[in-house]
């Protein structure tokens, strides 16, 4: 059975009685080489010349070296993304400034398409009954209610809601 070569490089072989000048051709050889393999791998990596090596050299260690890995998350995908959640309080905000209560809006919302879609009774987390899910969806954050009325002030000052429909069309999409 032949044996395989190894993919690597040969180890450099300077002995004793090596010249000095063949020592530096070897050296050379050597670095060339090796600065041949670098530019095919950072080509592989997705870099084009001239190369900044910091980049190569940081894509490699995120690749190689776990205190530079991404924290991935695990499980399920999330279904109520941030987009979803702005869209959600912006249409409860609506019917509110047309009168209705938020456990009424949210009512209202949990019967029409998409929000009836992704309020189902496996998500026991949110509640079992429909409006209730969308409620804690409403008081969960905050920040994402304040930016949601803004872009419904927004959208009330301009007249045009065009955006929340292509949106809400997204979100029916999914």
């Amino acid at each position: 059975m032949k044996k395989k070569k190894p993919i690597g490089l040969d180890p450099l072989k300077l002995g004793l009685l090596t010249s000095d000048e063949r020592m530096k051709e070897l050296c050379s050889d050597r670095a060339d080489e090796e600065l041949r393999r670098m530019m095919v791998l950072a080509e592989e990596l997705g870099f084009s010349q001239p190369f900044n090596w910091y980049q190569v050299a940081l894509k490699l260690a995120k690749k190689h070296v776990p205190e530079l890995k991404e924290n991935v998350k695990v499980g399920v995908k999330e279904k109520w993304g941030a987009t979803e959640r702005i869209v959600l309080i912006t249409e409860i905000e609506r019917l509110i400034k047309d009168g209705e209560s938020i456990i009424g809006a949210c009512r209202v919302l949990a019967k029409k398409e998409p929000w009836k879609s992704f309020v189902s009774e496996k998500e026991g987390f949110l509640g079992s009954v429909p409006e209730d899910a969308l409620r804690k969806i409403y008081d969960g954050d905050k920040r994402l209610r304040g930016l949601a009325k803004d872009y419904l002030a927004y959208c009330e000052s301009t007249g045009d809601f065009s955006m929340q429909e292509e949106l809400l069309k997204t979100i029916l999409r999914k």
